[in-house]
C-alpha cells in the first residue's frame, strides 16, 4: 500500500512565478492566491487613498480591480479592458465624472457597461439622467458597494485553481 503522507511529500508546489506571469483573468486577493474568472471592475477616482480603499475592499470581495486616476485614462481603459462594471467619482480634474459617463454612454461599444457613481457630490438625478446604473455616496459603505457590484456583475464568484502534478512537463 501507498502511504498518503508519502504521496503528499511527492506533490509538486505551484510555481508562483508562472502563476504571477498570467496577466489576463487573475488578480491578487490575498497572500499567494489568484482569482481566476473574477469579475473585472474599473474604478475611476483621482484620490489615491480612495483608490486604495476601493481596490482593497473589492479585492476582498473577490473582484479583479483596475484603476484609472483621470477621465481620459478611464475611457481608454474601458475600451481596452471591457470591464464588467465601472465605479466613477464625479470630482476629477480636467474631465469630471459627468463627462466620463456621458462619453461612455455615447459609445456603442461601452454603453452597456454598468456604471456606479461613487462620489461625495449628492446629485442622484444627474447621475441617473446620464445613464448611471446606481449611485453611492461617500463615505463608502463597503458592504453596500460589494452588494451593488455583485448585482451588476451577475454574482460571478472567483474560482481558485491549484494544479498538482509530479511530472514537470504537465504543470502550467
Amino acid at each position: 500500500t501507498v502511504d498518503p503522507l508519502d504521496q503528499q511529500a511527492d506533490m509538486a508546489v505551484v510555481d508562483e512565478d508562472l502563476v504571477a506571469g498570467l496577466e489576463h483573468g487573475t488578480e491578487d486577493v490575498g497572500r499567494d492566491r489568484k482569482v481566476f474568472g473574477a469579475a473585472c471592475l474599473l474604478t475611476g477616482d483621482d484620490d489615491p487613498v480612495v483608490a486604495d480603499l476601493l481596490r482593497w475592499t473589492l479585492n476582498r470581495g473577490g473582484f479583479r480591480v483596475e484603476h484609472a486616476s483621470s477621465g481620459p485614462e478611464g475611457i481608454d481603459m474601458a475600451r481596452r479592458l471591457n470591464p464588467d462594471a465601472i465605479t466613477l467619482d464625479v470630482m476629477m480634474p480636467g474631465m469630471d465624472g459627468w463627462e466620463v459617463i456621458s462619453s461612455l454612454k455615447a459609445d456603442p461599444d461601452l454603453s452597456r457597461i454598468p456604471v456606479v457613481m461613487v462620489t461625495i457630490v449628492d446629485d442622484r438625478k444627474t447621475a441617473y439622467a446620464l445613464g448611471a446604473n446606481d449611485f453611492l455616496a461617500k463615505p463608502i459603505d463597503r458592504e453596500r458597494l460589494s452588494a451593488v457590484l455583485q448585482q451588476y456583475t451577475h454574482g460571478r464568484s472567483p474560482r481558485y485553481a491549484l494544479v498538482v502534478d509530479d511530472q514537470e512537463d504537465n504543470r502550467l
